[in-house]
């Protein structure tokens, strides 16, 4: 989805655009928001399916929402967006891992497994050039099923990988892939929402990626 920063011509009702970017995946939209008591600019986002229509007609609904977004300036020029505040309120069980290093190709497992999560993950690049590293969600035990969530650090963007996210034949299992431009850093903050059949990942909190995953092991583990 597009955002545009500008002033609005109360007369004619048109937008002097200063700034564009790209906040959110081909994988919502309907965006609905709202100025809360506190001034915030609240959101939800309407999230598309991604299994077969006929499959949608028996189970007799359609989509769901996001969670609660908040959108907020960055220099008075960008778009920002986060998570909303009281996400946090749904967090029970915290389970935390810290890894000193990881060399490529290397990947830790999560000794944990779920429908239902959030993962916050601090991510510092100590060497040089361009590279991607990522999550895995939705993982059976042997790796059969896995969605790998990859962040380019050259600045092209995030791509939710879900070409082994399902042994099912009528689910898509196609890459959403999103050209956000993120600033090249040494530093990345990483949410990543874990909900059922969705997935949301929010990064540095300027853009987030949205996607459905229908793993059929129902096993879940993180990586």
């Amino acid at each position: 989805m597009p955002a545009f920063i500008g002033d609005l011509n109360q007369s004619t009702m048109k937008l002097q655009i200063d700034s564009s970017s790209i906040y959110d995946s081909v994988g919502s939209y309907a965006q609905r928001t709202l100025v809360d008591g506190n001034g915030r600019r609240l959101s939800h986002t309407w999230i598309l399916e991604d299994r077969i229509q006929a499959l949608q007609e028996q189970q007799g609904w359609s989509g769901c929402l996001s969670i609660a977004r908040e959108f907020y300036l960055i220099n008075d020029n960008q778009l920002g967006v986060r998570p909303a505040a009281e996400v946090a309120q749904l967090r029970t069980k915290r389970l935390l891992q810290t890894a000193n290093k990881l060399g490529q190709n290397e990947c830790i497992v999560l000794n944990t497994s779920c429908k239902f999560c959030e993962i916050e993950a601090s991510i510092n690049i100590i060497e040089s050039g361009s590279f991607q590293f990522g999550i895995f969600v939705g993982a059976s035990s042997n790796f059969r099923e896995f969605t790998s969530i990859n962040l380019d650090t050259s600045g092209t963007g995030i791509t939710i990988d879900r070409s082994r996210s399902s042994l099912l034949p009528w689910v898509a299992l196609g890459p959403i892939s999103t050209q956000f431009n993120v600033p090249v850093s040494n530093s990345y903050q990483l949410r990543v929402f874990v909900e059922n059949s969705v997935i949301e990942v929010f990064v540095n909190d300027m853009f987030v990626s949205t996607a459905r995953i229908y793993p059929s092991l129902q096993e879940g583990q993180i990586g």
